[in-house]
């Protein structure tokens, strides 16, 4: 789990990353990131009902991407807000995989 001050849930900032971020597409995973005046990172996972219709498997993506988003928020210097949206072949997929994905985004984002 994120701590509180790093839950990015307030649905105007999470509008706010939709509409003004930078977005990078993967296979895996759709990164959006938008920096942010506040004195820390914060960030979401966001795993739609079109990935799976079993909540278990919507869960466990979850569990493996938000230590990944808590790493990217440790590696980076700038404050920002992140959303990470899972895509279909997330489900076939390991957290390693997803992890190398995300990383991958950030760096060719200039987040990293």
């Amino acid at each position: 789990m994120l701590q509180a001050s790093h839950r990015l849930c307030a649905r105007r900032d999470i509008e706010q990353v939709f509409k003004k971020g930078v977005v990078f597409h993967t296979r895996y995973v759709t990164v959006r990131v938008f920096f942010s005046l506040f004195p820390h990172s914060r960030g979401t996972v966001v795993v739609s009902n079109k990935i799976s219709k079993k909540a278990v498997v919507r869960n466990r993506i979850k569990r493996w991407l938000r230590p990944v988003m808590r790493d990217v928020f440790s590696l980076c210097p700038k404050s920002m807000d992140m959303i990470i949206s899972a895509k279909s072949p997330a489900v076939e997929s390991d957290a390693r995989v997803l992890r190398e994905s995300v990383f991958f985004a950030c760096k060719k984002m200039g987040v990293l």
